[in-house]
């Protein structure tokens, strides 16, 4: 092989990118998948622990459905945040369809408000009634309390099964701008509580579903909100007791979706 090809030859086996900057090799990592971004540690001594420092989290569960599997998901979980040490957490997407230990969420919620979160997003949806046997209405997540008082966090996006608890103080979500709530089985509470305690809100979505007989009561009240979205759909074609009072002078952008009921507005 002449010297022209073995220069060329060497030129496309040159490992580049592994020659990049930690912060760039973060930043290409963190638009892949948190389950993928680990699996880099395995190509070399110099990836080993760069995946560590991404700031971004994403995790889904739609590959551990069974039982087994479902307790492998929580370990892998634990093991993500364990191995970051103190590094800080700007977005962290946690969706879980099938996983049914909810007293693990603390543990998983707590560490990224300790490590300066931004974005959190929290998914767990309706695996209950079809597995575990426990009625939606039973189900009760209360949220830590610091992630309420948490001051960096910017953008909530929950999607919950039923209730959320939220004990409102005058300085709960300091600095959110962005909260969308999408509940499966809406009621007065899980809508209203956490609406109430954002001074400084920006961006709100609303989306759930009515059962049979519904009372809705809530109020939106945010000087600052300058978007509001509200969508709840109704179970069957009952009629419906819906009151939302919105105090909000500067909102621009307002869209509401409402059928087969009387919403009163």
């Amino acid at each position: 092989m002449g010297s022209h090809s073995k220069g060329r030859f060497k030129a496309c086996t040159e490992d580049r990118i592994s020659g990049l900057p930690n912060e760039i090799l973060c930043h290409i990592l963190s638009f892949l998948g948190t389950d993928v971004a680990v699996k880099t540690s395995l190509l070399s001594h110099r990836w080993k622990n760069v995946w560590t420092k991404v700031p971004t989290i994403t995790l889904w569960d739609f590959d551990y459905r069974n039982s087994f599997y479902r307790d492998r998901f929580g370990e892998f979980v634990d093991h993500v945040l364990l191995s970051r040490g103190s590094s800080d957490i700007h977005t962290f997407q946690l969706h879980c369809s099938e996983f049914e230990d909810d007293s693990r969420f603390d543990a998983w919620i707590c560490p990224a408000v300790e490590r300066n979160v931004v974005e959190l997003e929290f998914s767990v949806l309706c695996y209950l009634c079809e597995e575990s046997g426990m009625d939606w209405e039973d189900w009760l997540y209360e949220f830590p309390r610091s992630l309420y008082m948490c001051k960096t966090l910017v953008v909530l996006k929950l999607r919950l099964l039923s209730v959320i608890t939220i004990t409102p103080t005058l300085d709960c979500f300091p600095s959110l701008k962005v909260l969308h709530l999408t509940i499966c089985h809406t009621d007065t509470d899980s809508m209203g509580k956490p609406i109430s305690c954002c001074p400084v809100l920006e961006d709100l979505i609303i989306v759930g579903s009515l059962q049979e007989f519904s009372y809705l009561e809530f109020n939106i009240s945010a000087l600052k909100l300058n978007s509001l979205l509200i969508y709840l759909e109704p179970f069957g074609r009952d009629k419906y007791n819906i009151f939302v009072n919105i105090n909000a002078p500067n909102v621009e952008n307002l869209e509401s979706w409402m059928k087969f009921w009387q919403p009163i507005l």
